[in-house]
């Protein structure tokens, strides 16, 4: 794959996929080069597109398992096919099972990856339930990252055209926003979940452990990185988006930091 970010949406072929959720109408892609694999299509909000790739790609970096995301390039020809021009390809993952929270509580892996999903939530301000499945191969897995960023509400397409008098605007008021916010109590909040799921005295200082660690950890990843991933949505996006989540990380960093100054000893 020439671009690790990219794909062509004239390089597959679609059906629709039966889903009900804050997406709208997904399209299964299955690619007409077998050496690549077939991918759930979201395209009919306009944040969807950044918000998937930018959580699946960040995740990536923390050794979290996810559905690896792309974007995908639309011709003219391709158009009617997607209600908006950003669109994003899910890797589909079959054979996806539920799980117990006992399960869970017998490996450390499990939960060292349940407790890391539920940080990733707490960062990036999902504002969805957390869903999660298990891999064949034993992994726990999330997905669904669409109402995440504090994007939920940019849902209409006209904002993208207008980039000086809507877009742009509108993001600075978010981020200005969140720079204020006593974002800590989004973090609580997270760590609680993982102590009520996984309460038993054995489990706590473990499930608790690696909740923190995947939040130090996101302060680890270098602003450059941060900075490529982001700066892929510019195939498809107005420049604005990626400076957004450039932004967005760090004022997380900083919040994050001050978080664990705020801990007790």
């Amino acid at each position: 794959m020439a671009d690790e970010y990219l794909v062509d949406a004239a390089e597959y072929t679609y059906r629709p996929f039966e889903h009900q959720g804050f997406s709208g109408g997904l399209l299964l892609a299955t690619p007409k080069r077998a050496d690549r694999p077939r991918l759930l299509v979201k395209h009919e909000m306009p944040c969807s597109a950044c918000c998937e790739f930018m959580y699946s790609r960040l995740a990536q970096e923390l050794q979290l398992p996810v559905a690896e995301a792309f974007l995908m390039k639309v011709s003219a020809k391709d158009e009617k096919r997607f209600k908006t021009p950003y669109v994003v390809g899910i890797t589909y993952l079959e054979g996806l099972q539920r799980f117990s929270l006992e399960e869970v509580q017998q490996s450390p892996q499990l939960v060292h990856e349940y407790a890391g999903h539920y940080a990733l939530a707490a960062m990036f301000g999902q504002a969805d339930l957390v869903q999660m499945s298990r891999t064949p191969s034993g992994h726990i897995l999330s997905f669904d990252f669409t109402d995440c960023f504090r994007l939920g509400d940019l849902c209409n397409v006209t904002m993208f055209q207008n980039t000086d008098l809507f877009l742009e605007p509108y993001l600075i008021h978010i981020l200005s926003a969140f720079n204020r916010e006593d974002f800590s109590l989004w973090l609580n909040a997270g760590e609680s979940v993982v102590r009520k799921h996984l309460g038993e005295e054995c489990f706590t200082s473990m499930a608790v452990g690696a909740y923190h660690d995947t939040l130090k950890r996101f302060c680890l990843i270098p602003e450059h990185r941060i900075t490529e991933i982001a700066e892929a949505l510019d195939k498809i996006y107005p420049v604005q988006i990626s400076v957004y989540f450039e932004e967005y990380a760090k004022i997380l960093k900083r919040k994050i930091r001050y978080y664990f100054k705020t801990l007790s000893p």
